[in-house]
C-alpha cells in the first residue's frame, strides 16, 4: 500500500485580509458589547440573547457562501460573528445579577469567569495527548 498523497494548505485569503478579519471580530465585539444593554433594557435579556444568538447562527452559515461571493462579504459576516461573540462577555454579568444572591455576586462572578484560565491548560494538554498518540500509532504502522 502507498500513502496517501499529502495536501498542501491553501489560503483564500492574503495575510492583510486575514488580519483584518481576524479584527472585526474584536470590532463586532466591542460594538455588540456598547449596545447589548441598551437592547436588554428595552426587550428584556431573554429576547436580547436569543436575537444576539440567531444573529451569531446566521452569520455562520453564511460565512462559506460570502467566501465564494466577495471579501467584503466575508468582513461584514465576521463583523456579525463578532457581534454575535460579544453576547458571551455580557451575559456573564446579567446571568450573575439574575440568578446569584447579592452577598455571592463575587464568587458567582468569578466561577462563570475562570473558564477561560483553566480551559487553555486543559484543551492544549488534550490536543497534545492527541497529537502523541497519533504520532505513535503512525510509528507503529511504519515500523
Amino acid at each position: 500500500m502507498s500513502a496517501p498523497p499529502r495536501m498542501k494548505a491553501v489560503s483564500i485569503f492574503t495575510p492583510e485580509e486575514q488580519a483584518a478579519l481576524y479584527s472585526m471580530i474584536g470590532i463586532g465585539t466591542f460594538f455588540s458589547s456598547i449596545i447589548i444593554f441598551k437592547f436588554i433594557q428595552k426587550f428584556g435579556g431573554r429576547w436580547t440573547f436569543t436575537g444576539y444568538g440567531i444573529c451569531s447562527g446566521i452569520a455562520t452559515i453564511l460565512l462559506p457562501f460570502c467566501v465564494d461571493h466577495s471579501f467584503a462579504a466575508v468582513i461584514v459576516i465576521r463583523f456579525l460573528q463578532g457581534i454575535g461573540s460579544g453576547m458571551s462577555f455580557v451575559s456573564v454579568g446579567y446571568v450573575a445579577t439574575a440568578w446569584s444572591p447579592t452577598q455571592q455576586r463575587g464568587l458567582f462572578m468569578s466561577c462563570l469567569t475562570t473558564f477561560n484560565q483553566y480551559w487553555f491548560p486543559l484543551k492544549t494538554g488534550a490536543a497534545e495527548h492527541r497529537v502523541l498518540k497519533i504520532s505513535a500509532i503512525k510509528l507503529m504502522v511504519t515500523n
